[in-house]
Order: structure tokens, then sequence, then C-alpha cells
């Protein structure tokens, strides 16, 4: 029936359009926080510094 139909004369038009489901994953951002890796510990002072230069 769609084969004569002349609704669906165009139909292959609309099914080789991409999938609009696909690839909407939500972009990774960076984080905000600083990790414990980004702190270096002062012996000397005995506390640590952080990526901004202030001794916590």
């Amino acid at each position: 029936m769609h084969s004569r139909d002349e609704r669906f004369k165009n139909q292959a038009h609309h099914k080789a359009k991409p999938d609009p489901l696909y690839g909407k994953a939500h972009p990774k951002k960076p984080a905000k926080c600083y990790r414990p890796a980004d702190f270096t510990y002062d012996a000397v002072a005995g506390a640590f510094i952080c990526p901004t230069g202030k001794l916590l």
C-alpha cells in the first residue's frame, strides 16, 4: 500500500536523516574544586599550600 500512496512517495528522503537522539550526552565540564593532588605539603610549616599559594 505504501508504494502506491502519494503521501509516502518521499518516504526514503525522511529515513535518510540522522538519528536525532544520537550524541545528546552533556559534555564533561572541568572540575570546579581543587583535588588533593593539587596541594603541596610544607614540612617546615607543617601545613599544606593550596594552588593559589595560601597556607592552610
